[in-house]
């Protein structure tokens, strides 16, 4: 994994194979652009709490990862993970996850190739609470399948996916300890980033930050994380999509589909890792 920009050297312009790289004076701050193979313009607006940016050749696949904070507190995830790959078409393709994981000037710590076949990438989300302790650290892994992600259970290495650590915030000097079969009713996270195994759905409204959706999803209001929409001039993602793009697209009535879709044990409320709309006609 090969450092492109730690985003601490303001103004940025950083030019790769594939995009440009460029920093603004006002939001969003970072964000990429370039063209696919017909010519036609993409970009991609990264977050404003980017911390890294790198970039990694495996068996000829180049995919780019960047890495920021979420700004979450207690046991939410600290940080946001995007890698980017390319289709054959030169189109690019985001898989996005939120995870307690960490980086530094090297690159993504839980980015590996534990059975030497390529890319894994490893997301660990926490449950449990204050109220609720103590809780589970659950580790999944996601394989890299040509320009897409999806997770894989089982024996990756030596381990055993997904993994469950049972964690107290009492245990001051104790390790986490690992479990076979916790005593939780919490689903486990499939951020999966295909779309043809997606929910296809419709918006019907928003709230802020969220969309409401059809009833064959299950919930009320959908978090959306990154937003991908293709139109006549192009593909555009958007890894922090204000209320407004999601009111335009709700105003149509536009059909979507999820990835990465997660539903909170207990709750009408659920997140999306990405939303996919195309406003082709």
């Amino acid at each position: 994994m090969t450092a492109i920009s730690d985003f601490t050297k303001l103004p940025l312009s950083v030019r790769t194979p594939d995009f440009v790289m460029t920093s603004n004076e006002a939001a969003p701050l970072f964000s990429l652009r370039g063209q696919n193979k017909r010519g036609k313009h993409w970009q991609v607006i990264l977050r404003d709490a980017s911390r890294g940016a790198w970039r990694s050749d495996v068996r000829g696949s180049r995919t780019y990862y960047f890495a920021g904070y979420t700004g979450a507190a207690g046991s939410g995830p600290a940080t946001w993970i995007l890698a980017l790959s390319f289709d054959g078409g030169g189109q690019p393709v985001p898989f996005f996850v939120m995870t307690h994981g960490s980086y530094d000037a090297k690159g993504i710590e839980d980015v590996l190739d534990l059975d030497g076949t390529g890319p894994e990438l490893l997301e660990q989300s926490y449950w449990g609470n204050i109220h609720d302790d103590p809780g589970y650290y659950v580790t999944t892994l996601y394989e890299q399948r040509g320009f897409y992600w999806s997770r894989s259970d089982g024996r990756h290495g030596t381990h055993i996916f997904p993994t469950f650590e049972k964690w107290s915030v009492m245990w001051k000097d104790r390790p986490a300890e690992l479990v076979t079969n916790p005593p939780s009713k919490q689903p486990v996270r499939d951020s999966s980033n295909d779309p043809a195994a997606g929910l296809h759905t419709k918006i019907i409204g928003t709230e802020e930050n969220a969309v409401r959706v059809g009833p064959e999803v299950g919930c009320e209001n959908v978090s959306v994380q990154v937003l991908v929409t293709d139109s006549a001039d192009g593909r555009r993602i958007d890894l922090q999509p204000e209320t407004q793009s999601l009111t335009a697209l709700a105003r149509n009535q536009k059909n979507v589909v999820l990835t990465g879709l997660y539903h909170w044990s207990g709750s009408r409320e659920c997140d999306a890792s990405i939303m996919w709309v195309s406003t082709v006609r």
